[in-house]
């Protein structure tokens, strides 16, 4: 059976047709990516801790960087009956401090939590 001249420039024009559609939905997603990524987020730095009673016995830990573009929380590691509980401050960005709390108990370890996205993302 031959293939008639029809049918060969139908085929040409399917497979352009495809190629152009391929193209424009690949186009399409690249620049939704590039539009939807933000800035990389910097670490934090500079960061200095004050804590209750100069950190002799301290209920409270508190934490402030001075640079960097991400966010960043304290925590405490404080006493609780049968073990221990984990106290957070808030997510904050450079500039800002950040308090976690044991209330009344003496706090045990204390630390940061570093994120590259803003809180809720």
């Amino acid at each position: 059976m031959a293939i008639s001249k029809n049918t060969v420039r139908k085929a040409r024009r399917s497979a352009g047709s495809i190629a152009l559609s391929v193209t424009t939905v690949a186009c399409s997603l690249l620049g939704f990516a590039a539009v939807s990524a933000g800035p990389a987020q910097a670490v934090p730095t500079g960061c200095t801790w004050t804590f209750e009673d100069e950190g002799n016995h301290w209920t409270w830990a508190q934490v402030k960087c001075r640079g960097g573009s991400g966010y960043y929380r304290a925590w405490v590691k404080c006493p609780k009956a049968g073990g221990y509980v984990y106290k957070y401050g808030a997510t904050v960005s450079a500039g800002r401090a950040s308090k976690a709390d044991c209330g009344s108990a003496l706090g045990v370890d204390y630390g940061k939590n570093v994120y590259t996205y803003p809180p809720g993302v």
